[in-house]
């Protein structure tokens, strides 16, 4: 009765199977359906494959194609795959024979279904490709027809379709599950295991940039891997030219390369572009039987990111086309619809700088306008089109210096952000006078320029000045870049630390003009922070109510998002820990309610930051899978939450040489734009890495020279938030400054409010390092039980009696550990016993 249609594909030669993907699959087998959804070359089919050999079910495999697009054909395959699963049921077999079966094929296959014996066997049906069967009968029926199957029965319906319509239902009422091309992408850690089976040996960062490139398609990887070539853009585009390329024909080919200028495709736009007038019944095929374009909401594409470079690529080589009037066509398709962020794009790309000085112009002014356009996006949006415009067109059209003020700024070159802000400064007057629309604007670059206090803003605001801006319709700044922590966000407040309330009433004046109606916000919330660093907790927290107090009902956006995560920390150091957690669940939740998407990686940086303060191995690794996590060669202020965390995570995985580099790198931006506390936790970071890689006299120098810096200002959190790490370099300082002999800076009370407070964080916390050399260190069970013992403050002759042990047994066992773990005490010891696992 068989026919190829009905054997399952054979298992590649090397197959890696996803731990966690097969745990979604086995998961969701006691649903009705599981919808295995994603584009071709993903591994649907290999992972189904696994799957399967591990479910101990029978399997029905049914593969399919565009000629089993109508029900008679599919209806028959259907039953005919089922029906070879009992051979025999001679009734099953008589209904297939049936020639009125072509009449009406629903009404038979749900009478052919009624004969099933049941028996104690677990079934698969495999629906391979449903994405081929469009036709709206056997859409419309299918959910009814797999409702008829025994409970025994698992249907697993493999496609390239992203969203299933006709199984909503379904999912809604909890009977069907859909396992997306989320859970098919390979992490960075998979990548090296494949090489590895593929005989090839590569580092993480390798995998990293690997898996960039490809996005994780498996067989992008698949195809790097066995071309024996590292470089992964070489690999993936010969494949990409003679599997999938070549196959189409020219008219076709030019219709993707002049729609890969953009990243979101729609038919009006695509026939602006190709000048066609069927650009929507191209797309509709493309996505119907290409695996590289998706069909994302309402009547928009992209293509798949690594065909999209690829297109791009074919289109940068190809002479024949008009590259910049596809850009032209671009920016007036935007323009005309008044998405100027879009436009500007275009015309640059273009060097039409005709129609990026006119759009701009628009740009600002859209800005302003109420209700239109959130800060996030024309400010920090736009600060990527720095770099592409020309310095003699900033001449002409000074208020462009903004925009590169602000490029180079986020960029985190200090260097070229003074070198245009001086440029600006000059022009600001003139800026001013012919262009009101950019006095704010020109205003926020003074108060991010680190060289000047903030106060020095007020030099510009003349009563003319702050009447434009009061009464213009300007949006308020938040000076964030969506940072959740005022006093290091657009700029390190330290200078305030001095004397909190004087300085923060001086800056008044300025927050009231850049801020507008959420200044007083910002003037608690950053006197909050600033308790907070210096650990008067009960003055943080009480400004930090008055801040939160302030803010208007519904308020959404970066201050909402400041405002709880304020009140989080603050929570967390008083040691309520259950309300902080619970505050963290309300931002996640709110970050999506709200649609503030942008605010999500700096949230994830603080939330495994939490983790990664307990040792967690997997967070660390989570970390790295973040779409955000890049290799970068600069880094970015704007991510500079986002940069500690992942300084942290390579340490926790033990990845010493990468957490040093990224360390110092952070070191030199805190220094470069003169942030102090950016400066201060890179050194303890740097500590406390040099002291598990047991370089103890430069981790106590390290330290003992942060806290000299941070001395001064009186801060404290900075160093005690890493607790048990940093707890046994504290110590050592500290009895080091309590000798008489000690002539150096530091004052006795201020390390042992330091101290104080990172022992009462270890309580809470395991601690951030592990050592490299994790392997190295091994305690006897003696010795762990010895060190228990002495934590409990037994003293030596007490062990002795408790064990039975004689005084020198005991006094060996407790030297040899603390020998091997590099203390001098037995809490120390212990804590670091606790933080490398070698003891519960």
């Amino acid at each position: 009765m068989l026919n190829e249609k009905f054997i399952p594909p054979k298992l590649p030669d090397i197959c890696l199977p996803k731990h966690t993907l097969m745990n979604t699959f086995q998961q969701y087998a006691g649903k009705r359906t599981i919808l295995v959804s994603a584009p071709a070359g993903f591994g649907k089919t290999t992972a189904t494959l696994l799957w399967l050999a591990t479910s101990e079910r029978k399997n029905i495999w049914i593969e399919l194609d565009e000629y089993d697009n109508s029900p008679v054909v599919f209806y028959k395959l259907l039953c005919t795959g089922i029906a070879s699963a009992f051979p025999h049921n001679q009734t099953m077999v008589e209904l297939l024979k049936n020639p009125n079966f072509i009449n009406a094929p629903i009404e038979h296959t749900i009478n052919f279904l009624s004969y099933l014996e049941l028996d104690a066997t677990s079934y698969a049906l495999v629906l391979d490709g449903t994405h081929l069967i469009t036709d709206e009968t056997i859409r419309k029926s299918l959910p009814f027809i797999l409702k008829r199957l025994p409970m025994s029965f698992v249907t697993m319906l493999l496609t390239r379709e992203e969203h299933i319509d006709y199984m909503e239902s379904s999912i809604n009422e909890g009977k069907a599950a859909p396992i997306t091309s989320k859970e098919f992408i390979f992490s960075a850690s998979e990548i090296q295991k494949y090489f590895k089976a593929c005989h090839q040996v590569i580092t993480k960062e390798e995998a990293l940039t690997i898996k960039t490139v490809t996005g994780g398609w498996a067989l992008g990887v698949d195809v790097v891997a066995k071309s024996g070539q590292m470089d992964s853009d070489k690999a993936l585009n010969q494949y990409i030219k003679q599997h999938i390329w070549d196959k189409f024909d020219r008219s076709m080919q030019d219709f993707m390369l002049k729609t890969s200028v953009v990243d979101e495709i729609t038919p009006t736009l695509a026939n602006c572009l190709t000048d066609r007038e069927d650009s929507e019944t191209l797309l509709a095929q493309l996505y119907a039987t290409n695996s590289f374009i998706s069909h994302t909401y309402g009547q928009n594409y992209r293509y798949y990111p690594i065909f999209l470079a690829f297109l791009r690529s074919r289109l940068e080589e190809n002479i024949d086309f008009d590259k910049d009037a596809l850009y032209k066509s671009t920016a007036a398709y935007y323009r005309e619809r008044e998405e100027y962020y879009n436009s500007i794009r275009f015309a640059v790309k273009a060097k039409d700088f005709e129609a990026l000085t006119a759009d701009m112009l628009e740009m600002y002014e859209y800005s302003t306008s109420d209700g239109v356009l959130p800060t996030h996006v024309s400010m920090q949006d736009l600060y990527l089109l720095g770099d592409s415009i020309p310095e003699s067109l900033a001449e002409n059209e000074p208020y462009l210096l903004i925009s590169l003020c602000w490029y180079y700024y986020l960029l985190g070159d200090a260097q070229r952000f003074c070198h245009y802000l001086d440029q600006l400064y000059e022009k600001l007057p003139e800026i001013m006078k012919q262009h009101h629309t950019f006095i704010k604007y020109g205003l926020f670059m003074t108060a991010i320029d680190f060289r000047h206090q903030i106060f020095n803003v007020s030099n510009w605001l003349t009563p003319e000045i702050i009447e434009v801006v009061t009464q213009s319709n300007a949006r308020a700044t938040t000076l964030m870049n969506a940072l959740p922590f005022i006093h290091r966000s657009h700029r390190d407040y330290s200078d305030f630390a001095a004397n909190i309330e004087k300085n923060t009433q001086l800056a008044t004046p300025v927050f009231t003009v850049l801020l507008g109606g959420i200044h007083t916000y910002m003037a608690h919330a950053l006197r909050a922070m600033l308790y907070y660093e210096r650990n008067r907790l009960k003055e943080a927290k009480a400004c930090c109510d008055h801040a939160i107090a302030t803010l208007p009902k519904g308020m959404m956006g970066e201050v909402s998002f400041s405002a709880s995560l304020t009140q989080a920390v603050i929570l967390s150091a008083m040691g309520q820990t259950a309300e902080a957690e619970a505050m963290l669940v309300e931002v996640q939740k709110g970050i999506f309610e709200q649609n503030t998407s942008y605010l999500w990686p700096n949230f994830k940086a603080y939330e495994t930051k939490l983790r990664l303060a307990d040792g967690d191995k997997e967070a660390a690794s989570v970390w790295f899978e973040q779409y955000f996590v890049t290799p970068s060669k600069n880094l970015e202020l704007y991510k500079i939450s986002q940069h500690f965390t992942t300084a942290r995570a390579y340490i926790v995985l033990g990845q010493a040489e990468e957490a040093m580099r990224y360390i110092i790198r952070l070191k030199k931006l805190g220094e470069d734009f003169q942030r102090p506390l950016d400066v201060a936790e890179a050194s303890v970071l740097q500590a406390i890495l040099e002291g598990a890689l047991s370089k103890q006299k430069e981790a106590q120098h390290t330290l003992e020279l942060a806290l000299t810096a941070a001395q001064p200002y009186g801060y404290v959190r900075i160093f005690a938030e890493e607790g048990a790490a940093v707890l046994p370099i504290l110590r050592k300082i500290a009895l080091k400054v309590e000798r008489d002999s000690y002539t150096g800076e530091l004052k006795a009370k201020y390390i042992h409010e330091v101290t104080l407070a990172a022992s009462e964080q270890a309580k809470r916390k395991k601690g951030l390092a592990l050592p490299v050399n994790l392997k190295a260190i091994k305690l006897s069970k003696q010795q762990k039980h010895i060190l228990s013992l002495l934590a409990m403050g037994y003293k030596y002759k007490e062990i002795m009696e408790l064990t039975g042990l004689t005084i020198h047994t005991v006094k060996s066992h407790a030297t040899a550990a603390y020998r091997k773990l590099d203390v001098n005490n037995s809490m120390d010891a212990v804590l670091k016993a606790r933080a490398l696992g070698l003891m519960e």
